[in-house]
């Protein structure tokens, strides 16, 4: 056998990793004749903060499109450059897409295909600091995937707003947008994804006040992640993230009174009913 490549019963290969080589190269389109592949991952060797001394180059093979059982794909960090192909969004199985890149070499070039609403199964979606031509239509289309849980699209050069259409993405539990210039408030939406556990927002445009549904995710959070350097930092809000949650400061609806759980502005009986 071989390290990194695992077989099916009828000796297909299913999983190709190759994390583990001493590799630096160009995936070669004979890839796409793997047509039971299920998983393929690439992940490159680090020196310190250097480029990766082992990972893939070039371009991502249109032959990829080949693979039609693929559920993951993981080039996160490598050497790749040029355009995410086409033949990528037509990967209707996947659940997990990572080409996100440090940026050393080359940025992959991503054109915010109307196609990826056809990868409606996949639940990790990492785009970290890769190009796009319209970088105000990000959300357009990824907004479609509802069943994502993880969507990282930090440091792309996106500007205009988080939509509310956000409330799509019911499921999602970890939401990266730093280091962009996107503007605006934030949807009230936002506040309302109940699954939502990981956040950053940092270092935008946003603007304005806080939206009484933000007041739960000052609970629901995980620790470390309701902190102004993850929210707050690097934006123009009326008041910082901490001190929303501490005392309501900066809340659209004004401070929210102790014992005022359904934040409607009054602490009454409403509240006993609406916290059980």
């Amino acid at each position: 056998t071989w390290v990194g490549v695992t077989l099916n019963e009828q000796g297909c290969v299913i999983s190709l990793d190759i994390e583990t080589h001493f590799f630096r190269g160009k995936l070669a389109p004979s890839v796409g004749e793997l047509l039971e592949l299920v998983e393929l991952r690439a992940k490159p060797d680090w020196l310190s903060n250097a480029s990766p001394v082992t990972g893939l180059t070039g371009t991502i093979p249109t032959e990829i499109g080949n693979l039609s059982k693929l559920e993951i794909l993981d080039f996160g960090n490598n050497l790749i450059v040029g355009e995410v192909p086409d033949e990528v969004f037509n990967l209707d199985k996947l659940t997990y897409l990572n080409i996100g890149n440090k940026g050393w070499e080359g940025i992959p070039y991503f054109a915010v295909n109307p196609n990826i609403s056809n990868l409606n199964n996949l639940t990790y979606l990492n785009l970290y600091n890769i190009q796009v031509p319209n970088s105000g239509d990000v959300f357009s289309e990824i907004i479609s995937l509802n069943n994502l849980l993880t969507l990282n699209l930090g440091s792309m050069g996106l500007t205009g707003n988080i939509p509310s259409e956000i409330s799509n993405l019911s499921n999602l539990e970890s939401f990266y947008v730093y280091n962009n210039s996107l503007s605006g408030e934030l949807p009230l939406e936002l506040g309302e994804l109940d699954n939502l556990v990981n956040v950053s927002l940092a270092n935008n445009n946003f603007s304005g006040c806080y939206e009484n549904t933000f007041y739960d995710l000052c609970s629901q959070l995980n620790e470390g992640q309701g902190t102004n350097s993850r929210i707050s930092d690097g934006n123009n809000f009326d008041a910082t993230w901490e001190d929303f949650c501490n005392n309501g400061t900066g809340s659209c609806g004004g401070i929210i009174w102790p014992g005022d759980f359904n934040t409607d502005g009054i602490a009454d009986i409403q509240d006993l009913l609406y916290w059980g």
